[in-house]
């Protein structure tokens, strides 16, 4: 505990040096803001002051550490304060640590307060962890970034002294400027002056005018009114005229409404009369449809049998065709070979014949010739 503490005031060091510096920033920017005059500060002297309060803070931090160091009473009140559990309900949620220190154990990253605290140990623990968390936040300053920061100051100071001759110069052109607006104002007030007393008569004018143009506007609308009330009457004979008009008009009409609605009824009687036998109609010829359809269907039924026993006589009347084409066919070359077979018979029989004629004629006249001998 001991070493965190010492930790803590060494970094609290560093950041009471950049809250001077910024003090310093503070109180010349709101001087400069003010329009007095600011003198560059001397840079000996701030340094001096700066290393006196560095002695006494390091003085005051050796005797409050001597105090603190083996103090039992102080440990016992930190581990009541302080308890690393996360079943706790009560925490504090600005001690978000740099990813460079939160990774060590003794950074403590995750401080949970326990539930039942007294209200004065939990502000001493939340002004703790605040100085905790400012002093590691200084801590991580580099000493480049230190001497970036003095540079800065330089730089800021002489912007400062620089802005501030340039203040002044526009202070004193403000105030020739303000000096000459005085004398433009005096002359406008008296302008002004003289043009509330005209714009008093135009307003005096203005009243009389007023004054005659409600006279004649309440006689113009007097006349108006007059003028309405006659053509009111006038309306009103006529609206009355045409009331009477309109409640004839009503009463002819409903005594045609009357006839048209008799007319309607009897069309709708002879209609429902109609539509009555129209259904009896569509009633007889659905039922004649559904015995149609039913000997459609058994005869439908019959024609899918006949089609296809025909299909199978077909098929036989084909083959039975087919044998007696090729029947015919036989038959035909049969006949074909018949007759030129006879017809080779007959001229072989008629060759044989004439053979045996020519044979007779030449045996006749060989034996007439041995007769003769």
């Amino acid at each position: 505990m001991s070493a965190f503490l010492n930790r803590c005031l060494c970094m609290y060091y560093c950041s009471n040096s950049l809250s001077f510096r910024a003090s310093c920033d503070d109180d010349l920017a709101s001087k400069a803001e003010e329009g007095a005059h600011v003198e560059d500060p001397d840079p000996g002297k701030l340094n001096a002051e700066l290393e006196m309060m560095i002695k006494n803070f390091q003085y005051n931090t050796r005797l409050f550490l001597r105090a603190v160091r083996d103090s039992e009473e102080m440990k016992t009140i930190l581990n009541e304060l302080v308890q690393v559990s996360p079943m706790s309900v009560q925490s504090l949620g600005d001690l978000h640590l740099p990813l460079s220190v939160s990774r060590y154990e003794e950074s403590v990253p995750q401080i949970i307060l326990p539930e039942g605290l007294e209200k004065s140990k939990g502000k001493l623990m939340e002004y703790l962890l605040r100085f905790r968390r400012s002093i590691f936040a200084d801590m991580l300053t580099t000493p480049e970034d230190k001497k970036r920061s003095k540079k800065y100051m330089r730089e800021v100071l002489a912007n400062l002294h620089e802005a501030q001759t340039k203040v002044n110069g526009l202070t004193k052109e403000l105030n020739e400027i303000v000096s000459r607006n005085n004398e433009e104002v005096k002359r406008t007030t008296t302008k002004v002056q003289s043009l509330q007393g005209e714009i008093d008569n135009l307003k005096r004018y203005l009243e009389g005018r007023r004054q005659k143009i409600n006279e004649e506007e309440n006689a113009k609308r007097k006349e108006i009114e007059d003028e309405n009330n006659e053509k009111m009457k006038k309306l009103e004979k006529q609206l009355a005229d045409q009331k009477t008009d309109h409640q004839k008009l009503i009463e002819s009409n409903q005594t045609e409404e009357h006839g048209e609605r008799a007319t309607i009824y009897k069309k709708e009687s002879e209609l429902e009369s109609e539509i009555g036998k129209y259904d009896q109609e569509m009633t007889a010829l659905q039922e004649e449809y559904d015995t149609l359809d039913e000997e459609y269907t058994r005869e439908k039924k019959e024609l899918n049998e006949l089609e296809e026993r025909f299909k199978t006589l077909e098929e036989e009347y084909l083959k039975i065709m087919e044998e007696r084409r090729l029947n015919e066919e036989r038959r035909q070359r049969e006949e074909e070979e018949r007759r030129l077979l006879e017809k080779a018979v007959t001229t072989i029989q008629a060759f044989w014949r004439s053979y045996k004629t020519r044979k007779l004629i030449r045996g006749g006249r060989r034996g007439g010739s041995r007769k003769k001998k």
